[in-house]
């Protein structure tokens, strides 16, 4: 398969769901409404499934966090509609290159060598059939998946110059209405402001806000 840069989506990248149940009457202070309106974005294994789980806990309480990320939550962003709510979270790359190594499987990755992953473009690491085993964990229910990602198959960057690619694309950003911006790290180090910052930008005025006890998303078996 030949390779290509990786152009911005040509849809908006929002996908609407139906909502499957309403959160538990009394704990939140984000309307249902409010909650469609919101997602997660951000370079692959950087916390998506993370924040997409702490907005979920805390704020909204939906049998499946998910709801807050969809199949083009990695895609870039062109612009925020003003009646949306996007928060973007981004990871320091040396610990993105060694999860995403971990991974590769999971993206139909064929490299050998971490030295090698970096070296090379993604489009020429691609394959699509590597078997996948994953354990994924969505907090309400655990599974294994074995299907692998078509994302990288096109894109014309090694991993260091995608990863510099997406950050430099969103976060100058900083500042655009209806967009935060949330480090990773940062939210590790310091979880209580960090996770204050998001329920200002969501309108929460909740108290007793919550870390998870658990790793979710993605992991190899």
């Amino acid at each position: 398969m030949g390779c290509c840069d990786y152009g911005l989506p040509a849809s908006p990248v929002l996908i609407e769901r139906t909502r499957i149940g309403p959160p538990t009457a009394g704990r939140f202070t984000i309307t249902m409404a409010e909650e469609r309106k919101v997602l997660v974005f951000g370079h692959h294994r950087s916390g998506n499934h993370y924040m997409c789980a702490l907005v979920n806990v805390n704020f909204f309480g939906r049998d499946d966090y998910r709801f807050f990320c969809n199949g083009r939550q990695h895609a870039l962003i062109r612009g925020v509609p003003k009646n949306k709510k996007y928060i973007y979270i981004y990871r320091n790359f040396e610990d993105v290159s060694k999860s995403m190594f971990a991974m590769r499987a999971r993206f139909g990755l064929e490299v050998d060598t971490f030295e090698d992953f970096l070296a090379q473009r993604y489009c020429d690491m691609y394959t699509g059939k590597i078997a996948v085993n994953l354990s994924v964990n969505i907090m309400s229910k655990q599974f294994k998946d074995r299907s692998s990602s078509i994302f990288f198959h096109n894109i014309k960057r090694t991993p260091k110059e995608w990863h510099d690619f997406h950050l430099e694309h969103h976060l100058p950003k900083e500042g655009t209405e209806n967009l935060l911006l949330v480090s990773y790290d940062e939210l590790k180090a310091d979880f209580d402001t960090q996770i204050r910052r998001v329920a200002d930008f969501l309108g929460s005025d909740k108290k007793d806000l919550v870390n998870i006890g658990e790793k979710v998303g993605y992991t190899p078996l």
